[in-house]
């Protein structure tokens, strides 16, 4: 399975980290590797990195716990939506 998450880091701290953050959030959604909603809606996870990579969310950009949390979410969402496909 592919996992667009695994493949980024969104800086958390340092100057202008929010306007890296949000750029890490537009790779992330623009690249060809974002699962989307995979079929079934898209995930708390993959709203959540819309919104900060098109600054339509909160102000910031999400700690450390944030974006590992919007990753699970993303993939356990996106393995769960396959099982389904497969039964």
């Amino acid at each position: 399975m592919n996992c667009a998450l695994s493949a980024a880091r969104a800086p958390t701290r340092g100057r202008a980290h929010v306007v890296r953050a949000r750029a890490t959030a537009r790779r992330i959604v623009e690249g060809g590797a974002f699962r989307g909603d995979g079929g079934a809606g898209p995930s708390a996870g993959e709203r959540w990195l819309h919104s900060c990579a098109y600054d339509d969310g909160a102000r910031g950009s999400g700690n450390a716990e944030t974006w590992v949390r919007v990753g699970h979410n993303q993939h356990m969402h996106f393995a769960m939506s396959q099982l389904g496909a497969t039964g």
